[in-house]
């Protein structure tokens, strides 16, 4: 998939094989989102456009990018680290600006700025979902 998508990451393949699982598995938690945040579009059948699996390694990473359609999700198989662990790595950068290891959402506020909102994804979110509205 290296092709079609913006990482900065060598191993990125499309998934087919398991494809109808993993569907079954975030589709409930897009509806559940839909409901409970009211989101615009109140889709009653969701479907998977296309799922793909990154392999990272050190120094690899996604840089900020939109996805099309309605929903985004990702799923942590496996961390090797600790968010202890990573912030060590820069110990005189202030903790706001500790993004190494963090899945980070940028959005504009009210005022017109860009604001971002980090995610600390270390072994801690390894087996986790997080599901997103796909224009974030």
């Amino acid at each position: 998939m290296n092709h079609r998508l913006i990482g900065h990451i060598e191993h990125e393949y499309k998934i087919t094989k398991c494809f109808d699982h993993i569907q079954s598995i975030v589709v409930p938690v897009c509806q559940m989102y839909d409901k409970t945040f009211n989101h615009v579009l109140q889709i009653k059948n969701y479907k998977l456009d296309g799922i793909w699996v990154n392999f990272q390694k050190k120094y690899e990473f996604n840089p900020p990018h939109h996805h099309t359609g309605d929903f985004s999700f990702v799923i942590y198989v496996k961390i090797p680290y600790t968010m202890e662990e990573e912030n060590k790595l820069t110990p005189s950068v202030s903790e706001q600006f500790k993004v190494n290891g963090c899945f980070n959402f940028y959005y504009t506020d009210v005022l017109g700025a860009v604001r971002p909102w980090k995610i600390p994804t270390d072994k801690t979110y390894e087996k986790k979902l997080i599901v997103f509205p796909a224009k974030m």
